[in-house]
């Protein structure tokens, strides 16, 4: 807010803390910390294009991966139930077997 001779700022503290608020604007105050020089900040790692690509890249060979592991996977089943195939034929020929050995009166 501004006055016609002075500028101005008002704070209102309806359910409290203008203690904690009154002692850590008198230390800021006393220290001055806006006056010192600021230390240039490092980028975060992993931000902007190279973060996005690498990211991209990472997410890639993740699918991949699972791509890879889905065919192994589909590889094994394959060859079990070709195995399963090679069993019930085996069982479905002893079992036609069996009934041509069994006679009209044993049945």
């Amino acid at each position: 807010a501004t006055s016609a001779s002075k500028s101005y700022v008002r704070f209102s503290f309806r359910d409290g803390g203008q203690i904690e608020f009154a002692r850590n604007l008198t230390d800021m105050l006393r220290r001055k910390l806006w006056q010192q020089k600021a230390t240039p900040s490092k980028k975060p790692v992993g931000g902007g294009i190279m973060g996005i690509e690498r990211k991209l890249k990472q997410k890639h060979q993740k699918t991949d991966k699972d791509i890879s592991e889905a065919f192994e996977d589909l590889s094994k089943l394959m060859a079990k139930a070709k195995e399963m195939v090679t069993l019930s034929k085996g069982v479905s020929t002893r079992i036609r077997e069996k009934q041509g050995d069994i006679t009209e009166d044993e049945t």
